[in-house]
């Protein structure tokens, strides 16, 4: 890491010359980097707290003038309980977890992948095709008072193998230089190139910076809807992040009471100033005497603002205290496109036709949600599971949660250690962006002096061929499978056969699934000569090609949620019909495996690439 005055240009420069370097530093080194930053910092503690004071007491009296709105001046306050703990932990949970890149390690002198393959095709023989996590390159972080952005983003950059450059506000250079200087110092002694992490000193580069497009792969903006919008104008590079966390939280008639109101107050008051903080209340209208009241309540003895519609405000009046009830506003049309930042909601009422089924206010909810909401997070409190599910399919957010708080979406609530910032884009990372929203991917393809031309005006050969010995193969896989759910596997199998034309059955092929050692499906597969390829196979003319044929089936799954083994075998039993040969013929001998691909329903999550044996 470095502290640097350079020119925009050079520092551009440099930290696309060190990504290469950092992208194929084994995982070791870089976990070993970020224990050294952690222990740095925790050395540092007092001097850094001390110039997060100096830095608040400046914001302090800027804000008192006018100048800096309070929610900047909250982001700034390292102090505040819990973020210098948080900022710590999140460094050692991003060291902790699984590698996302592509790593290298030295193997008899050459590069050897050793990372994560997401995709692995057999194109031909000796022809192997794999897709492979990979960095995105240099990243461009800019942000405004929040000083632990420094530690969140190098250790995120560095453990997925990506450059960063970081540029801060000027609300907070004293936090910035002293935590930039012990994270300075403890990667000095680290495998980690100086140049991956630069840390601009310079003003007035920010313009100069989004002109890099040719060494700077990605901006992240990290600030306020000024700032985003400014970057997202002035730049050809990508830019991740949101402009708005204008976020909705919508209450059913169904809802639990006491569930609703731990959810709202957590919502809206747990840190009014975050981007995940509620800022609009839809209440169904059945639940403005039921569900309302006591929320309400809740957050005026806190000191929350209510700007209610007509219909809730009614209702309020009559239900509150007169104490209470005084101290509710109008809200106007405006106040449902706001995101305050402090201790204010918006309250919109639900109104469906009279006698209409729950579907028709739930839709009436979610068309308000996509229209005002900056499509961040939003929630909605509801006993159904189908109302859940259809809310959590509409609405167009990066995060749609049931019955939890709009507060969970944070990367550390996810699991991702820290995040880089929350993203609301429509492209590979959204929501809370961790290790695997900084990882992009490459194809690699490894032959024996194939050429396309081999391949013909289609792009493939004829057929392709593997030799197979055995009497039977297995698809395995590790998955996440959930209690209760229904699994459905699909397998397409091909095979060979020598001699003649068949007709009528070709074979029967025993299929079984199973759950660790346990069978959960035993079927049967046949083809008969309708699958048959009318085109001998190339290079040996008494040869035909089987067509692939398809198995689904459907296997309940009781076991407890937890990564298990796939394993699909499939033995090849076969009698065959075939003129002018003997009745029982040796197909075992080669198998398509070109076709043979395991795919499933969206409750099973795959966890490694398929493998055969």
């Amino acid at each position: 890491m470095s502290l640097t005055d350079s020119s925009p240009a050079q520092i551009a420069k440099a930290a696309s010359v060190a990504s290469r370097s950092l992208a194929i530093l084994p995982s070791s080194d870089r976990n070993d980097a970020l224990t050294a930053i952690h222990h740095s910092l925790s050395q540092a503690k007092e001097t850094i707290l001390a110039a997060n004071a100096k830095d608040l007491e400046i914001a302090g009296q800027a804000a008192a003038d006018g100048q800096l709105s309070q929610s900047v001046l909250k982001r700034l306050d390292l102090g505040r309980p819990g973020k210098w703990e948080d900022m710590l932990q999140g460094i050692l949970d991003v060291r902790d977890l699984e590698d996302p890149s592509v790593m290298y390690e030295i193997l008899r002198a050459q590069y050897v992948t050793v990372g994560k393959i997401t995709l692995k095709t057999l194109l031909d023989d000796g022809l192997i095709m794999e897709r492979i996590t990979c960095p995105i390159g240099v990243l461009l972080i800019i942000f405004e008072a929040r000083p632990e952005v420094i530690a969140n983003i190098a250790a995120l950059a560095i453990k997925s193998g990506n450059a960063a450059i970081l540029k801060g506000g000027k609300e907070s250079t004293a936090s910035f230089l002293a935590i930039s200087t012990a994270i300075s110092a403890s990667l000095s002694a680290t495998a980690v190139p100086n140049a991956s992490i630069q840390l601009v000193t310079a003003r007035d580069v920010i313009a100069s910076l989004l002109e890099c497009d040719k060494d700077i792969d990605l901006v992240i903006p990290r600030g306020s809807n000024e700032l985003v919008r400014y970057i997202k104008t002035n730049t050809r590079i990508p830019v991740l992040g949101h402009a708005d966390g204008l976020c909705a939280i919508y209450i059913n008639a169904d809802a639990d009471p006491e569930t609703s109101i731990r959810i709202v107050v957590d919502s809206k008051l747990g840190y009014p100033a975050a981007c995940n903080s509620v800022e609009t209340l839809l209440v169904h209208e059945a639940a403005l005497d039921t569900h309302l009241p006591a929320i309400a309540s809740a957050l005026l003895e806190q000191g929350c603002s209510l700007r209610c519609d007509t219909t809730s405000k009614a209702a309020l009046g009559k239900a509150l205290p007169a104490d209470k009830a005084a101290l509710l506003q109008e809200a106007v049309d405006q106040d449902y496109d706001t995101e305050f930042l402090s201790p204010i909601l918006a309250i919109k009422t639900v109104v469906p036709p009279t006698s209409s089924p729950p579907e028709v206010a739930l839709s009436l909810a979610v068309a308000h949600i996509n229209a005002h909401s900056s499509h961040h997070t939003d929630a909605i409190l509801t006993s159904s599971d189908s109302l859940a599910r259809q809310f959590q399919a509409s609405v167009d957010s990066a995060c749609v949660f049931w019955n939890t708080s709009t507060r969970m979406a944070d990367g550390m609530r996810f699991g991702f250690g820290t995040e880089v910032g929350i993203s609301t884009n429509k492209i590979h990372a959204r929501g809370p962006v961790g290790l695997e929203g900084l990882c992009i991917y490459k194809y690699a393809i490894s032959g024996h002096g194939q050429v396309a031309a081999d391949y013909g005006s289609s792009g493939s050969k004829n057929t392709i061929w593997v030799d197979r010995d055995s009497r039977a193969f297995t698809i395995s896989q590790r998955v996440s499978l959930y209690p209760g759910s229904q699994y459905a596997f699909s397998a397409y199998i091909g095979f060979v056969f020598f001699y003649g034309t068949p007709s009528g059955p070709i074979f029967n092929s025993n299929v079984a699934v199973y759950i660790d050692d346990q069978v959960i499906m035993p079927t049967q597969l046949s083809c008969t000569s309708a699958t048959l390829y009318s085109k001998k196979a190339v290079n040996n003319p008494d040869i035909y090609k089987l067509g692939s044929r398809q198995l689904t089936a459907a296997a309940p799954m009781t076991a407890a949620n937890a990564f298990r083994t796939l394993k699909i075998i499939v033995s090849r039993d076969v009698s065959a019909n075939v003129q002018g040969v003997p009745q029982v013929i040796d197909i075992t001998a080669r198998t398509l495996l070109e076709v043979v691909t395991l795919t499933c329903s969206s409750n099973l999550t795959k966890q490694r690439p398929l493998s055969l044996s």
